[in-house]
């Protein structure tokens, strides 16, 4: 709960420098005159609208965290997620396309949804393994790791292959030349590309390595169990 609130906080800071950038640009003001008239300006505004969700979005999910009970936390959290993300693809790129936009608005949406599981989900995923690493003889460390990376594996995978077919598709919407890479959308898909490449590769890595080891480690139990499956999860985390 501490970790979701943090990120609801930076979530409503950055929605909030967000918004007041977009009124500096509308009305061509530097970002501090922004600040009052043309902010309230721009909340009028359908675009305004879309950015007053996803700050209602963070103040609702830092609400749920706060207080709702665990049982029912997944349940109207995702949802409210879903819908934050939704917001930011009807405010993107994607909503701007004059024919097909519902289709572009969906794919958006889905990209967002598979980033935010998988790079999302490698935060609490790395915040469980220490705390498991913190038991001193590994005993629930290793079962736990060995549960973990098959199921994160799985969604990795999901994720993954779902970014490639519409990062694919967006990028023939938003640079159908190789001219058009060589402005800021472009130059941001190919930083972007040169940072996914590595992490496929460390995701490849666990995948066919980690998952292996812990899976024997698990399964024989036996001596050499408490020394090596430590190191194991060390390697992993």
């Amino acid at each position: 709960r501490r970790y979701g609130l943090m990120a609801c906080g930076v979530l409503a800071v950055a929605t909030l420098v967000g918004l007041t950038v977009q009124a500096a640009n509308a009305a061509d003001l530097p970002v501090v005159q922004a600040i009052g008239e043309p902010v309230v300006r721009l909340l009028s505004t359908r675009l305004g609208l879309l950015w007053e969700a996803r700050l209602a979005c963070a103040f609702l999910l830092a609400l749920l965290l706060w207080q709702m009970p665990a049982r029912y936390l997944d349940w109207v959290g995702l949802p409210l997620s879903l819908t934050l993300l939704m917001a930011i693809s009807l405010s993107s790129h994607a909503a701007a396309i004059p024919s097909g936009t519902w289709l572009a608005v969906l794919l958006d949406w889905l990209h967002q949804i598979a980033a935010s599981a998988w790079v999302g989900g490698l935060f609490p995923f790395v915040l469980l393994l220490a705390l498991a690493r913190k038991h001193p003889d590994g005993a629930r460390a290793t079962p736990l790791a060995a549960a973990l990376v098959p199921r994160f594996s799985t969604l990795a995978i999901v994720c993954v292959a779902v970014l490639a077919a519409s990062g694919l598709f967006q990028s023939w919407l938003q640079v159908k030349a190789p001219q058009a890479l060589a402005t800021l959308y472009g130059y941001s898909l190919i930083v972007k590309l040169l940072l996914v490449a590595p992490m496929l590769a460390l995701g490849a890595a666990n995948l066919l390595v980690a998952r292996p080891d812990l899976a024997r480690a698990v399964a024989t139990r036996g001596r050499g169990f408490i020394g090596s499956a430590p190191m194991v999860v060390r390697r992993l985390h």
